[in-house]
């Protein structure tokens, strides 16, 4: 669990750190971090109401 975890975390920054901008310009990946963005806002929204 301990190591498996840590290496997903290790993993999950150095994608953010070496490709994080050219994974952005990607269609896919774009598309699901604005499916994800706009989860977050209606999360925000429904706990603002």
């Amino acid at each position: 669990m301990g190591v498996t975890s840590l290496v997903i975390v290790i993993l999950i920054i150095l994608v953010v750190i070496l490709g994080g901008s050219f994974l952005i310009n990607l269609p896919i990946v774009g598309d699901f971090f604005s499916k994800i963005a706009d989860g977050l806002s209606s999360i925000k929204g429904a706990i603002s109401l």
